[in-house]
Order: C-alpha cells, then structure tokens, then sequence
C-alpha cells in the first residue's frame, strides 16, 4: 500500500522507488469526486499565505487588500484556513503558458510535442517559453487528444469544462474566430468550453470587451449546475483579472458584464454572491462592480481590486457547489499560475505560488498545512489517484512527470520525505533549475538573453552561469517572509562549490531525460543521493539480500529490484536489470 517514486542508481544520482507504510491514512471514499482547479492570471502571492521572501532591491509588500483588512478575501481565506495548504508548493515554470501546460498535463513544459519538435535536432535542452508550448498533437505525441488531465477525466466518465483564460494555442490574429476556438478546446478534451480568452488581450482584442469576471463565473456556475448529467465533472477555471494587460479598474469602470469576446451579451449575467446580493436583491452589474471600489478602499491597486473580485466569483461557485449539496464532494485547487516579483525567472518570486486543496469529505474543514515541496505537475497524478483512475485499470492513463501526494497529506513520515528528499525541477527558456531539500541550484547558460539574469539584476539577487543557494535556517525551516532573501547576491564560498557539483548531476539527469533529442523518459527519477555508483546491485550486495533486504519483482515489470529497509515506515527500491 502507498505512494511509489521509482529511480535506478549511477553516480550520486539515484532513480528509486519509495513505499511508505500506512500511518494516518486519509478516510477511504466511495463516490468519485468532482474536481475544480482554479488558476487565476497574474494573482499576487500576499503575505499572510506565507508568501517568499522579499527581493533585496526592490521589495513589495502584499497585504490584503483595504490596507491588510482580514476579512478582505473570505472565500479565498475559506479554502486555505477550512482545506490543505501546501507551505512549498511551485510552479514548473514561471509564466503563464508554461505553469497552465504543466499544470494541465502532469508534464515539465519542455515535454510539450511543439517545443519537442521545434528543438529535436537542437543541443540537449528546449527553450521553454509560451510560443514554444503549446498544447497540440505533433509527431505521434498527442498533448491535446490524450495526454492532458481534461482528455482522461473524459474517458473515465466526467464531464469536462474549460472556462477563462486558454493561452495554449499557436492563433494567428487574421485566423482568430471564437467558435473555432471553442471547437479545437473541445478536441483537447473539454466537452464544454465557454467564457474563453484565447490569449492575453493584445492583438486578440478590439477594444470591446475587457476583463469580466461576472461572465466566466456565471459559466462556471452554469456548468455545475448542469443536470442533465449525473457524471462526476472536471472544470478548469482561469479567470484573467489581474493580468496588467488590462487594466482592471478600467474594466470595472468603463465596461459591462455584458461585454465579452464573444460579442455582446443580451442579458447581464445574473450571479448569487455578486449581482445578486445577500439579501436575495438583484442589484445589477454596475451597482455591484462599485461595491468591489468601495471594498478595496482608498488606496486601492490593480492587484487589489483583482483579488476582492476573483474572490466574489470563488464565492458565487462555493454557493452553486452548498446550493447543489456538492462541496463536500468536490477538490477545489486553487493556485497562482507563477510568482509576480520575478515573474519568468527562476528565483523562488518567480516559481514559489500559493496553493490550497479544498476537499471537506477527505481533509474536513478544520484545516491542514503540508510543508512538502509540490509543483504544478503533481496536480494530475493526485487528482488520477482520488479518482481511481490508474494504468492498470483505466483508459486514457498516461506517462506524467508529477508524484500524487494524496496519501501523504495528514502522514508525518511521508510530509517528511516530501519535505527532505525530494527533488522538483524549474524551467524558463534555457534556463534550469533544481530544488532538492532544502539546496537549490541554477543553471543560466546565456545571461546576455536570460529573463532570468534580467529580473536578478534588476532586484539584487545573484545572477551567474551556476549558482547554489541554501533555503532553509539552521533548522531545516524554508525561510519565508520577512526573513532575509537567501538568493540575494553574494560572494560564493568554496562549499557552494562543492555542493553545487552534487545538484549539477542530478540537474544533468533531469536534462538527459527531457532532451528533445531523446525519446521521452518517464521512468527516471532525478535525486540527490549518497549511495555508491553500481553498475549492478549484486556489485553493492552480497548475494541476493542481507538482513532486511530483499530481491524482488516489480508486477508488470522485467526488472528485479533490490529492496532494503531505510527505517521501519520506509522502503527504497533500486532499479537495475539483474544479469
């Protein structure tokens, strides 16, 4: 029983598999869940959510809004302080695009078949970045018909929506048309596609609309209460406020609920909790959209007014979810797409995001927090584990880079494990970078053309071709704000030297499996580790295991695997073919 992370054993790099022993298992669960996953655009990761810490040159106080009222943002506070809070959890890569590939797929944004294709006679890495991830279907990898988390939840049953912000197709402006994008949405998986921003606005708008939270959330709400099905749903929901592409006090002021991209509506979206006020009173669109003004107070920001309006339209879903007795049944994940400060760098203000898993059936309502690290990529495997659905028994299961961590939330050994063992990788153009524990290590082979080298020195943080930070105290505890920030520009010291040369080589692995020279590798799992290099376990162990330990075979699998006790909760499988 329990979670599984494979790895093989060459060097200090380790590929192994983990089985805890069940200790504090999550209640059992007999109805499949609904699920949502919430991934505003551009939200500001505030403080009180134990956000990163400050940049040295330029550091930004996040309060709540209304000068840190804390009642500001109920619903959102709902979700964190009634549900899971994930303290160090990240995205795979800091930008809008790539977070939402990542996120959709399971899968590190340079497995994308379009940047796969674009750079498979290149060197041995893909530039990540929006144009170069894309979700399509390319050369015999079908991102969008099969390999993404909206595709298998169809075939496993579950209706499916994708609502807001898209930002994963190639569109030319002269071929733009929103029923066609809706339709090649629909081929991606969603069996709904409404309220959809095909990219930021840009050139994709003609000036008629803007942001409208009212119109994605009533869709989104429409969706839920869909009774001509009684299969569980997945729903997707980016709204686009606050991305500063707009600006949101302008599209509070100076456009309607009925002002949308996909023409003008003939109606104003009618919405408990927003229009509809709590004394049952149709207020309208305009009186509404002030109360949002009045709320965020006198010295309000774009930041703020986008937060008190997403967390209205959290609030209208959380209402259609009570109203229709589906709350407690459903996994709520909300999340930033990617830090602000250092947005599409790879320092922790550009990949730390605040993540909360709302799921009263499982977690109750008391609220948790888990110090593991988490990324983006986990999102699929853990919602496939919640909903049965698995590779030996379910269509439309594919290979993802992501571990589920639904048996570790409320597990001390294993939060430990996620918390100390782990590595997560980061990507942004050529850049890399690797989080093991609590070391971390960049690469920026191009510093002339890096965003990440830009945003560095703009905000006093180092900036090199190989850089190694320490992010914990001497205790092991992450250093949130308002501690010092540990990636601010120093001089390197010899045991960065040395411990950088560790991380190099697990960053090497991470590189040899995703190269878009290579075939893909789901198998390998990248860690940092002190074992001696073995070519074969029999060259590590006398015969075929001492005491505690044991050889083995994996179940649909033509490997053995040595198995050892590390502990009394724990086990790790090394993986090497035995001659």
């Amino acid at each position: 029983t329990g979670n599984m992370r494979r790895h093989a054993t060459w060097g200090s790099v380790a590929v192994v598999m983990t089985i805890f022993k069940g200790i504090g298992e999550i209640p059992r669960v007999e109805a499949l869940p609904n699920v949502i996953v919430m991934q505003p655009d551009d939200l500001p990761f505030f403080d009180p959510w134990t956000s990163p810490t400050d940049n040295p040159t330029d550091p930004v106080q996040n309060p709540f809004p209304n000068g840190g009222d804390a009642y500001a943002l109920p619903n959102l506070e709902r979700l964190r302080t009634q549900g899971v809070q994930m303290l160090q959890a990240y995205t795979a890569s800091p930008s809008c695009g790539t977070s939402r590939y990542s996120t959709i797929t399971g899968k590190y944004p340079s497995r994308s078949a379009h940047g796969r294709d674009i750079f498979q006679n290149n060197e041995d890495r893909s530039s990540v970045t929006i144009p170069t991830t894309k979700l399509v279907d390319l050369n015999g990898q079908n991102d969008c018909s099969e390999e993404n988390i909206a595709a298998a939840f169809q075939q496993n049953g579950y209706r499916t929506g994708m609502i807001g912000k898209w930002h994963l197709f190639d569109v030319k402006r002269s071929d733009y048309d929103y029923s066609t994008v809706q339709q090649s949405i629909r081929d991606c998986g969603f069996n709904f596609s409404e309220g959809i921003y095909v990219e930021n606005f840009g050139s994709f708008s003609d000036g008629s609309f803007s942001h409208n939270m009212e119109w994605v959330t009533k869709h989104a709400i429409d969706f839920i209460n869909d009774d001509s099905s009684t299969d569980p749903f997945f729903l997707y929901f980016n709204p686009t406020v606050p991305h500063n592409d707009e600006d949101v006090e302008t599209a509070i002021k100076n456009f309607t609920c009925m002002d949308t991209p996909e023409g003008l509506l003939t109606d104003e979206p009618v919405i408990k909790g927003m229009t509809v006020n709590s004394t049952g009173h149709n207020i309208g669109c305009e009186a509404y959209r002030q109360t949002i003004m009045d709320r965020a107070g006198p010295q309000f920001s774009n930041k703020e007014l986008g937060a008190i309006w997403i967390d209205d339209g959290v609030g209208a879903i959380l209402q259609a979810l009570e109203d229709n007795g589906q709350l407690n049944n459903t996994i709520i994940i909300f999340q930033q797409d990617h830090g602000i400060e250092t947005k599409k760098a790879l320092y922790e203000n550009g990949i730390r995001i605040a993540q909360f898993v709302h799921y009263p059936d499982v977690f109750g309502v008391a609220g948790m927090t888990f110090s593991g690290l988490v990324s983006t990529i986990d999102i699929g495997p853990t919602l496939f584990d919640f909903a049965n659905i698995t590779s030996l028994t379910s269509t439309g299961y594919y290979d993802m880079d992501g571990q589920s961590w639904k048996d570790a939330i409320g597990n001390t050994t294993k939060e430990t494990a996620w918390k100390d063992e782990r590595c997560l990788f980061f990507e942004m153009q050529q850049d890399r970078a690797v989080r093991c524990g609590c070391e971390k290590y960049i690469t920026i082979p191009d510093k002339s053309e890096s965003f990440t080298a830009t945003k560095g020195r703009q905000n006093g943080l180092a900036v090199g071709d190989a850089l190694y930070f320490q992010m914990c105290d001497s205790s092991g505890n992450y250093l949130n704000f308002p501690n010092g920030n540990p990636e601010q520009r120093r001089r390197r010291t010899r045991r960065n030297r040395v411990d950088t040369g560790a991380l190099s080589e697990v960053l090497s692995c991470f590189l040899n499996k995703t190269s878009p020279s290579n075939n893909p590798d789901y198998v390998t799992t990248c860690i940092k580790t002190d074992d001696p290099p073995c070519q074969d376990v029999r060259e590590c162990v006398p015969g075929e295991g001492g005491e505690g330990q044991r050889l083995v075979t994996v179940e649909g699998s033509d490997r053995n695997v040595l198995l050892f006790a590390a502990n009394a909760n724990q086990w790790f499988f090394h993986l090497k073919n035995i001659r």
